[in-house]
């Protein structure tokens, strides 16, 4: 599952599905070299996050794999989001 921080936030849980959900129709809006290089960053962000999760199933306690995961995470709502801006769908967000 997700680090603690994340699994608790629902803000962070809401945005991340969100991204994800309408992820298809900016993928769509953006030109081809485009839309390949944010499915190739997903893919390694993708990968990365399930060895991290298979690596803290053998070491649960183990802090640096949990600061990568949280890293990693935070890779993917980058990439997400810039998907989402470069696609034109990018409604500005204020936090």
């Amino acid at each position: 599952g997700l680090p603690v921080a994340y699994r608790t936030d629902p803000g962070y849980l809401r945005e991340r599905a969100a991204l994800l959900r309408s992820l298809r129709a900016h993928l769509a809006a953006l030109p081809p070299p485009t839309r390949r290089k944010v499915l190739e960053s997903l893919a390694v962000i993708h990968q990365s996050i399930r060895q991290i999760q298979q690596a803290l199933g053998r070491e649960p306690g183990n802090a640096l794999l949990q600061e990568l995961l949280i890293d990693s995470y935070q890779n993917e709502m980058q990439v997400l989001s810039t998907a989402q801006a470069l696609s034109g769908g990018g409604r500005e967000t204020t936090t």
